[in-house]
């Protein structure tokens, strides 16, 4: 059997595998997910960003596949001094080590390997995760801290202090675990109503949440305000169900749902707050598969109008912004699938362009009508 590229890692800088002794069991689509680690901080920011996930009284069910196992470890800069760099099996049987991109002191996206019956992604210079096409145990090698060595054509200074990038992480274990169940990840708000599923898309800062906060109020099940995962079930419909992070709002904190109209603003800015959700409504939408009716793409329009704007969208603006907003590292859970599954959603529902006004009391009773209009 080939071994795995993380394992290939630890044998080629001579270092031992830690011990994964740190665990945390996460309520996930298609399966739970276990997670072994070395590293308290890595596992105290997934605990965290994937709270309302955690199993905290791990039951027994029959309904359910056996836990995906992952195997997350974590190295310092002491142990990979020049970084997490690729391994390589040359042709005479020795393994060497590929080089960082010149000048770069961190890539932003991943390379996707496929080498014998494992496959791999690697982000220069701080992370490598090993998987098999046909799932079972992941396995994640991450760089906690700077290198002390410069890498190899690196610019004098560019080598900053590196720690994971937990949004980073979450995004690659939900990506490679929904990929094992035939499903793939969108960045996307869904809600649910009356066994019925509709997507909110749009860039960060479009008003996903205080769409999702208002519905919330009508009535509407939240499934997740900002990842959901899509699959085309044995029947042939298609389903999402929604990974549920603590939800954040753009600008001034604005703890109650009864005060998310008054301050909606215009302005997007990167400085998010979060948004008080109790437990019980949070578990409400967990593991919730539905149907989807409508597919939302949100726009801020100039000047604040109080109404709303329902704009039908053409079939071509649809599968454009959809594929825009699939999380995926250079389509590493197969492209085919993906294209599939957007054209299989797009025929099932139809899609709009929703303009957003001030007047959010009347946001449930309008995507309500876009849901029966199927």
């Amino acid at each position: 059997m080939t071994a795995d590229l993380v394992s290939t890692w630890f044998q080629t800088n001579a270092i031992a595998p830690p011990r994964l002794d740190r665990r945390a069991l996460f309520r996930l689509p298609g399966a739970d997910l276990d997670l072994r680690t070395n590293d308290a901080e890595l596992r105290a920011g997934l605990m965290e960003t994937l709270t309302h996930h955690l199993v905290r009284s791990p039951l027994r069910s029959d309904e359910r596949p056996a836990p995906v196992r992952l195997e997350l470890s974590s190295v310092t800069g002491e142990q990979a001094p020049r970084g997490i760099l690729f391994p390589l099996k040359r042709s005479g049987g020795e393994w060497t080590r590929l080089p960082a991109r010149a000048g770069a002191e961190r890539g932003s996206r991943f390379v996707h390997f496929r080498l014998g019956g494992t496959e791999a992604l690697w982000r220069p210079i701080d992370m490598l995760a090993a998987f098999s096409p046909g799932g079972g145990t992941l396995k994640i090698l991450a760089l906690q801290g700077a290198p002390k060595t410069r890498l190899l054509h690196a610019r004098p200074g560019a080598i900053a202090k590196i720690g994971i990038e937990i949004d980073v992480l979450v995004n690659l274990i939900l990506i490679l675990h929904v990929r094992a169940f035939g499903m793939f990840c969108l960045h996307a708000a869904s809600l649910a109503d009356r066994g019925r599923g509709v997507l909110l898309v749009g860039p960060s800062g479009c008003g996903k949440t205080t769409t999702a906060a208002a519905l919330m109020r009508g009535g509407f099940t939240l499934l997740s305000d900002e990842i959901t995962a899509v699959a085309a079930g044995g029947d042939g419909e298609t389903r999402i169900e929604g990974i549920l992070f603590p939800p954040r709002l753009c600008g001034p904190a604005k703890p109650e749902l009864e005060t998310l109209e008054a301050g909606l603003g215009f302005e997007r800015t990167d400085n998010k707050h979060a948004l008080r959700l109790e437990p019980a409504i949070a578990r409400r939408g967990i593991g919730r598969a539905v149907p989807p009716r409508a597919v939302l793409f949100l726009e801020l329009p100039a000047g604040r109008p109080s109404r709303h704007e329902l704009i039908p969208a053409d079939e071509g603006e649809g599968f454009e912004r959809l594929l825009g907003q699939v999380l995926d590292p250079t389509m590493a859970a197969q492209p085919q699938r993906i294209l599939v599954g957007l054209c299989a959603l797009l025929d099932g529902c139809p899609y709009y362009r929703l303009r957003l006004g001030t007047d959010l009391g009347s946001l449930p009773e309008l995507v309500r009508g876009a849901l029966a209009s199927r």
